[in-house]
């Protein structure tokens, strides 16, 4: 049966296998930034920016295949990367695997980093900032429960092309909700497969018929 967790890892825990497969999740995530000639630490440097990777945290969300071999064994589907900014936890990269999306696995990683914000930091706030024309990411923010708090540094009257967005949670909701959901996760990813020839069925009947309906449509004056 396949397993979804989501591990947090810092700097010094993301072996060279680890931070390719980040890599490739993230060119994937956005081709229009795809990144493959330069090396993994300058990857890594162009990825968090101005933060410093040692002071950065991964949460990467694996899914267990009960393969032989590491790679076999378990896939990539999403990662979020954060680092300590004022009082939050602020995140420069968030991602779910293309083909892994609409099933709540980003706001799973949220919850992650929220609580690992409290227990380590003190904080009950997640922040970051998003481009206005990525419509669907600050709409993912802003049902998540943020807010947006500015629009970036511009003169007065003008807008940036940056929100920042933040989210200030509370810790036994989050708790709550990370059981439930954990719970959602593994009955949708357990049961997935067994969907599937259910759906391809209730398609053939339907065309079907389509058929038997087109080919009797005469005999009740419908044609």
């Amino acid at each position: 049966m396949a397993r979804v967790d989501v591990c947090t890892y810092i700097w010094t825990d993301l072996d060279t296998g680890v931070k390719t497969e980040v890599r490739h999740l993230h060119n994937m995530c956005f081709p229009d930034d795809a990144d493959t000639d330069s090396s993994l630490d300058e990857f890594f440097d162009k990825l968090t920016f101005l933060m410093e990777k040692s002071e950065c945290v991964w949460f990467l969300l694996w899914r267990s295949n009960g393969g032989i071999t590491a790679s076999e064994s378990r896939q990539l589907l999403g990662m979020m990367g954060c680092s300590e900014y004022h009082d939050s936890m602020y995140s420069f990269t968030l991602c779910i695997h293309p083909s892994f999306r609409g099933r709540r696995l980003s706001r799973r990683i949220m919850l992650e980093a929220a609580l690992h914000a409290h227990t380590n930091k003190g904080f009950v706030k997640l922040s970051g900032s998003v481009d206005r024309k990525q419509t669907r990411l600050l709409k993912f923010y802003l049902n998540m429960g943020g807010v947006i708090e500015q629009t970036g540094l511009c003169s007065p009257g003008t807008e940036t092309s940056t929100v920042r967005i933040s989210y200030t949670f509370d810790v036994l909701s989050v708790e709550s909700e990370r059981k439930e959901l954990d719970m959602w996760i593994e009955s949708e990813f357990s049961s997935h497969g067994r969907r599937r020839p259910i759906k391809i069925l209730c398609s053939g009947v339907f065309v079907a018929g389509i058929a038997w309906g087109l080919s009797n449509a005469r005999n009740f004056g419908l044609r």
